[in-house]
């Protein structure tokens, strides 16, 4: 653990929350890997499926990582109830947006419509279609497929999380901290800028809240209507 959060030059290596294992905080730091199978097929939640769509092997040995990743596309490949996993995230949603508030105008993951919810909902596309991928574009795209987005839907939600990444990473390589005009100076503005294609700062906050809305009606007609999507029951 001190190996994967140590603190580099450039910040943490890795930000790892240990009450997100298996069982919580209950739970065994390292399982084997029968266990941690026999717990994704008995006991694991939605939200944790949810993250097995986006999970790889970081290190390891290879014949361990070839069957992490085997065990991984099969237990995807399994028909879920579309109607109970869309309800499942709705209140995943609620529960995440009670508990931690955006830190500002500038904050591009957390908040309605923002990084965090658009990878939500492409988790729960991928989750219902099966999809291997990792990608969240791809997993857009498998709740296109699915029927859980519409196919313009799902591209503007690629479109809106295009640009709230180049926001994020523009504003961690400038700060550790949330970001505001008055810090980050007229250097760090242009920078900002030009990595967005935005004309201004007031140009790209509005957009930011824009696409953020947008994104947020899309996501709520997605997990809202759930009952009636096209995914396998």
């Amino acid at each position: 653990m001190h190996l994967l959060s140590t603190t580099t030059l450039f910040g943490q290596l890795y930000e790892t929350d240990l009450r997100l294992r298996p069982s919580g905080a209950a739970g065994l730091l390292c399982c084997h890997i029968d266990g941690f199978e026999t717990y994704q097929h008995n006991e694991a939640w939605t939200w944790e499926h949810l993250a097995l769509t986006r999970a790889r092997p970081v290190a390891g040995a290879t014949a361990l990582e070839d069957e992490i990743t085997a065990f991984r596309e099969a237990l995807l490949a399994q028909p879920v109830d579309a109607s109970q996993v869309c309800k499942d995230v709705q209140e995943m949603r609620a529960r995440i947006a009670s508990a931690k508030a955006p830190s500002g105008p500038w904050d591009a993951k957390i908040g309605r419509g923002m990084l965090q919810e658009i990878e939500l909902m492409s988790q729960t596309g991928a989750l219902i279609e099966g999809c291997r991928a990792q990608s969240v574009v791809e997993g857009l795209h498998a709740a296109a497929r699915c029927g859980v987005l519409r196919q313009d839907e799902a591209a503007q939600l690629e479109e809106t999380y295009g640009m709230l990444w180049a926001v994020q990473v523009a504003s961690k390589l400038l700060s550790e901290k949330p970001i505001s005009p008055e810090d980050i100076g007229k250097g760090g503005a242009a920078f900002l800028l030009r990595d967005t294609g935005a004309e201004t700062l007031d140009a790209l906050a509005t957009e930011m809240t824009r696409r953020g809305a947008q994104a947020g009606d899309i996501i709520d007609r997605a997990l809202g209507t759930g009952e009636s999507q096209g995914g396998v029951d």
